[in-house]
C-alpha cells in the first residue's frame, strides 16, 4: 500500500480508491546492466536490474524511494542465472550470470512488477595473461 504523500510511478501501479489523480509522468525506468561487458566462457558476472532513472534522464531518489523487497525474476538463454529471483535494495537487485561454453551472445532478462527488461552480453574466449619478465 502506497505511503500518504509518497509518489509512486510507472512500476509501482498504486491502489487508488479515493479517486485521486497519480501523475505518472516522468516513470522510474527499469533497466538491466552487467558488471563487464563481455564474460569469458565458464565464466561468470553479477548483472543487476535496477530502477534509478526516469523517463526524463534525471535521477529517480528526487521522486522519494523505491520500497525494498521487490522479487525481479532473472531468465537467461546461453547460460545460467543464480538466484533466478533477487529483491531490491535501494532499487536494485543483483543476480550472477554463470556464461556456458559456447561463443554466443547471450540474452539475459529480468521481470519486476510486470516490467520486463532485456539484455544482450557477449560471451567470448577466455584470454591467459602470462607475465612477461625482461631480462637485460
Amino acid at each position: 500500500m502506497p505511503e500518504p504523500g509518497k509518489s509512486y510511478v510507472a512500476v509501482f501501479r498504486p491502489q487508488v480508491t479515493s479517486g485521486a489523480a497519480i501523475d505518472a509522468v516522468p516513470w522510474i525506468m527499469l533497466q538491466l546492466a552487467s558488471a563487464r561487458p563481455t564474460v569469458g566462457q565458464n565464466n561468470k558476472v553479477v548483472v543487476t536490474a535496477y530502477m534509478s532513472g526516469t523517463s526524463a534522464g534525471t535521477d529517480a531518489s528526487s521522486l522519494g524511494s523505491i520500497p525494498d523487497m521487490i522479487p525481479a525474476v532473472f531468465s537467461s538463454v546461453a547460460g545460467t542465472i543464480v538466484p533466478t529471483t533477487s529483491y531490491t535494495i535501494r532499487g536494485r537487485a543483483p543476480a550472477t550470470f554463470n556464461a556456458g561454453a559456447v561463443l554466443v551472445t547471450a540474452a539475459i532478462t529480468a521481470t519486476l512488477d510486470g516490467q520486463t527488461v532485456s539484455y544482450l552480453l557477449p560471451i567470448v574466449p577466455n584470454m591467459f595473461y602470462l607475465p612477461v619478465v625482461l631480462k637485460n
